[in-house]
């Protein structure tokens, strides 16, 4: 398999639009076609048409075809959507590697981002100047280190909850390099940004095709302690897309009951074992989960309620890359902790938050 996902979207001189996309979790790569005049994806599964093994063999096609002027190329596919007389995609251009989890998963965060825009010919709907400046609106939204994604791990949910779940067997080991397939089809939906944008790709039943984007903090950091001991300390920070806004658009619980600028904070802390603790292979260790809840009072201030914590700790091996013994080395003791609380929301200049636009 690939160790990143990548896509290039292709366009011709006639106006003709094809996305060339190869997931991480596939070992194809596959081309969707953008209809030119309603901007519906189309794929056929058809080999030597939408599916090729390789990126270059697929645009080498398109290019004899005469269907490639241009190609625009990128990391991944964060979705796509019609707007009247224009289709609109959204690439991440660049990415950088924020965080390796304990079983080796790569979390990314967008550093570049870029739309893409199809005109259609014929269209069936025209825009009106409001839903103009409401596209326009949605395409300015900045993306740049503000969002986050993994492809081949859950991370809309706690890592203990994930990797309990999910069958997961690290990168590079013997099981499922995905975390749990079915984990990552169905994504916790209150932290998922684009769902409603990534919803055409997937329709098409392409695995991998646009992973699930979440907004906040995913960082990383190797530390010491007293002893001069190596040890790794990861913190997640997702915000919820139920009731994003400013603080006076955002207040207390909408109709869905969900709290305003709610974010979930996550932080993992592990210790690297040592070869000869590791035995050169997956060691054991010792894990402990710690959770806790907080919510914001109905005038919008930040208030942390003293959420129940529970801990579960015992001796935890995995041959395959779980939290204990991850990787070749091998890791030991893994901590977990999750707390949810308000945050402030992020605006912009104008005193707007347009986050809520990837939301429907």
């Amino acid at each position: 398999m690939r160790l990143r996902s990548a896509v290039a979207v292709v366009e011709s001189d006639r106006g003709e639009c094809h996305l060339v996309v190869s997931p991480v979790r596939s070992i194809d790569t596959h081309v969707i076609r953008v209809c030119g005049t309603t901007g519906a994806l189309e794929y056929g599964r058809v080999p030597g048409l939408d599916v090729w093994p390789s990126e270059a063999a697929a645009i080498a096609h398109l290019r004899a075809r005469g269907l490639c002027k241009q190609a625009t190329h990128g990391c991944a596919l964060l979705g796509c959507a019609t707007f009247g007389d224009t289709a609109v995609v959204l690439m991440a251009k660049k990415v950088r590697a924020a965080v390796v989890m304990p079983n080796g998963h790569e979390v990314l965060t967008v550093v570049e981002a870029q739309w893409l825009r199809v005109p259609l010919r014929n269209p069936a709907a025209v825009l009106t100047r409001e839903e103009r400046t409401s596209v326009q609106s949605l395409t300015e939204i900045p993306l740049e280190n503000l969002y986050f994604y993994c492809e081949t791990f859950d991370v809309t949910r706690a890592f203990a909850h994930s990797a309990s779940s999910g069958g997961d067997g690290g990168v590079g080991g013997g099981g499922d390099r995905a975390g749990g397939g079915v984990a990552l089809a169905t994504p916790e939906r209150e932290w998922v940004w684009n769902e409603w944008l990534s919803a055409p790709l997937r329709a098409l039943g392409i695995a991998g095709a646009c992973p699930a984007l979440l907004q906040g903090l995913a960082e990383s950091r190797r530390l010491k302690d007293a002893e001069g001991r190596d040890f790794h300390l990861v913190v997640f920070g997702r915000r919820s897309c139920l009731h994003p806004g400013t603080r006076y658009l955002a207040r207390g619980l909408n109709a869905s009951a969900a709290p305003g600028n709610e974010v979930e904070m996550e932080q993992l802390v592990w210790r690297a074992a040592t070869a000869a603790a590791a035995g050169g292979g997956g060691g054991e260790g010792e894990g402990a989960n710690g959770s806790g809840s907080g919510n914001g009072n109905v005038n919008g201030s930040s208030k942390n309620v003293a959420g129940a914590r529970a801990s579960a700790g015992g001796a935890a091996s995995s041959s395959s890359g779980g939290c204990a013994g991850a990787g070749a080395g091998g890791d030991a003791d893994c901590g977990n902790a999750v707390r949810r609380h308000r945050h402030p929301a992020i605006s912009h200049a104008d005193g707007s938050n347009r986050g809520h636009l990837f939301s429907p």
